[in-house]
């Protein structure tokens, strides 16, 4: 079985644009949002967000992922200090 294929930093770096300007787009006009309006603020082709993700519903669930996963993290630094200090006793 052969290793899995190292993406070039390119491709790295566009797919992270793509998620960030659908994060974006998604947060301003709701996941009905197309493709094109993501693409366009990511500044990428519509080829380079399809080879990333095959569907629009593959995008919408990377996006909504990532924000699950930095969420709680989020979440605590905007608690006040007084409340985060009463949680580590």
């Amino acid at each position: 079985m052969t290793p899995p294929r190292q993406q070039r930093a390119d491709a790295v770096r566009n797919r992270q644009r793509i998620l960030a300007a659908a994060s974006e787009q998604i947060a301003l006009h709701g996941p009905e949002v197309g493709t094109d309006e993501i693409t366009a603020a990511a500044g990428v082709a519509v080829g380079t967000l399809y080879r990333h993700f095959p569907t629009k519903t593959d995008l919408v669930a990377s996006v909504m992922a990532a924000y699950l996963e930095r969420a709680p993290d989020e979440a605590e630094a905007a608690r006040p200090p007084t409340a985060r200090a009463g949680t580590r006793w």
